[in-house]
């Protein structure tokens, strides 16, 4: 249900929401009902609909197509009609009917022997049992063998059988209810396996880039989220979970570059978000011997798909790819390095994308290089210009010499800190250009703005947008983002009831800039 939305933590909490009133209003209408029902055909056939749901609700996910990141404070129209609408027709319809079903599973504990005690042992321990297992197989095995949509199909087959095993074993008494709950169990269980085998339950990300002409190269889930390689409108594109990452710009290629120009001596290299591993391809191609560190396992299986070299790339013992968190690695390493650039998913409120962006990150990443070394911080447009001046202010807080630079294909900024004095000097520049390789993949970009050695030596200056003690006079006093206050991620009140402020963009912060 949250792809493509941007995997706000506004996007989960509805959809926990919605899931929470479902089970609420099902016990509700099973205590209003209870005597006018008998439980086991309830039970019985309260599988059997929440399999049918399940069916009804996949094609819904599937078909609803949200058109990139959804904007939760611009157009509350396209938020309920993309996302809130769906999610209550797909989740309260099928949660009301798990709402039925544990209260009259507890109707069953009273029986004529008086094992009250008993039985009521046993339903909580198979309900805290299943909850167990649950939790741990799907995502764990089940998701990672055959992707979350099948897993779906494949536990809404497990209902249908609960639901032929309850009208035929327990048995439902009547006739007719129990031929007809245990005849719809076993025909929807046909009918659903033909329906997996036939490749009916997709990802809701490949049946909408599909749709609109786009190609998917490569697919693949884990235990962490869903990931798609393709290109849409001619353009090479990653998605996780349903959602955009990157594209081959010179903004990427360029992260690694900028700070060697900074410490032309560098020899070591840490890059946090493989993404489609442009960053860490550059670092490895400009002599680095670099570790990249990646949260998604699927994401750098996709490398080969954007990049012909990849076999090479990978092959380098310079380089290492770790599956693992890029905060929990600055904190735990013992490794330090003179380079650290770290790319932080899009969009930039995405549910726990501050822990790479808040000051307790900044200063374990601070801690994690050699001294003088540089640290490149990526901040991608799409927030306020107060937004922007925390995020400013808080990596300022902890470095004391910062350069902050313009992206040359116009997506984010380059933030440059160090504990010692910084600057583009222009026998660096040249020095770092001339090493082979370096110049050409920055002009393969196709958004690059430059072609030749002297051209980016002429430009690089002019990323440039403040340095020095302009960047405190920009950011100014204000909150900082920290793990206890993650500004990025909770941003609905303050752009509905906040103080008015216009979202940043290139033109806007040059009007802005302060005086030297």
């Amino acid at each position: 249900l949250a792809s493509g939305t941007g995997d706000s933590t506004y996007v989960f909490t509805t959809i926990l929401a919605i899931f929470l009133v479902g089970l609420a209003l099902g016990a509700v209408a099973f205590n209003a009902f209870r005597t006018r029902i008998r439980t086991i055909n309830l039970l019985a056939l309260g599988q059997v609909v929440i399999a049918l749901l399940v069916w009804v609700g996949m094609a819904n996910i599937i078909g609803r197509g949200v058109a990139g990141v959804l904007s939760l404070t611009t157009n509350f129209g396209a938020l309920f009609s993309d996302f809130a609408l769906p999610v209550t027709i797909v989740v309260l319809p099928a949660t009301f009917v798990m709402g039925l079903t544990f209260p009259a599973t507890s109707a069953l504990v009273a029986d004529s022997e008086g094992h009250i005690g008993g039985n009521s042992g046993l339903l909580l321990s198979a309900n805290t049992l299943g909850a167990i297992t649950g939790t741990f197989l799907v995502p764990f095995v089940v998701i990672p063998l055959v992707g979350s949509p099948v897993a779906l199909g494949l536990i809404a087959l497990i209902n249908l059988a609960m639901g032929a095993g309850l009208a035929f074993g327990a048995p439902i008494q009547d006739r007719l209810p129990r031929l007809v709950t245990g005849g719809a169990s076993i025909g929807l269980a046909v009918v659903l396996v033909f329906v997996l085998a036939g490749g009916g339950f997709l990802d809701p990300n490949i049946a909408r880039v599909r749709a609109a002409g786009g190609i998917i190269d490569k697919s693949a889930e884990d235990d962490i989220a869903s990931v798609q390689a393709g290109s849409f409108h001619g353009v090479d594109q990653l998605w996780v979970t349903g959602t955009s990452m990157t594209i081959l710009t010179v903004d990427t290629k360029l992260m690694p570059v900028l700070p060697l120009i900074l410490r032309p001596n560098s020899k070591t290299n840490l890059t946090i978000a493989f993404g489609m591993g442009s960053a860490w391809r550059a670092a490895l191609n400009a002599g680095l011997t670099s570790t990249v560190v990646e949260l998604v396992p699927s994401v750098p299986d996709m490398f080969g798909v954007f990049y012909a070299d990849a076999p090479t790339v990978e092959a380098n013992p310079k380089g290492t790819i770790e599956i693992a968190d890029g905060r929990n690695h600055v904190e735990l390493t013992s490794a330090h390095y003179d380079t650290i650039v770290v790319d932080p998913p899009p969009p930039i409120e995405t549910a726990g994308v501050s822990v790479i962006s808040s000051l307790e990150f900044y200063q374990a990443a601070k801690a994690r290089l050699n001294p003088g070394g540089v640290m490149m911080q990526w901040i991608p447009y799409g927030q306020t210009v107060d937004e922007f001046k925390a995020h400013v202010r808080t990596y300022a807080s902890v470095y004391p010499y910062v350069i902050i630079a313009f992206g040359p294909g116009g997506y984010g900024m380059f933030m440059l800190g160090s504990e010692q004095p910084i600057s583009f000097d222009p026998a660096a520049i040249q020095e770092v250009l001339s090493r082979p390789g370096i110049v050409s993949d920055l002009s393969s970009a196709a958004d690059s703005p430059e072609h030749a050695i002297g051209g980016w030596e002429t430009r690089i200056p002019q990323l440039v947008w403040i340095q020095g003690a302009q960047v405190p006079k920009f950011a100014g006093n204000g909150p900082l983002v920290t793990d206890d206050h993650p500004l990025p991620e909770y941003f609905l009140l303050r752009h509905l009831f906040g103080p008015p402020s216009p979202f940043a963009g290139p033109g806007l912060l040059q009007s802005l800039t302060p005086a030297p």
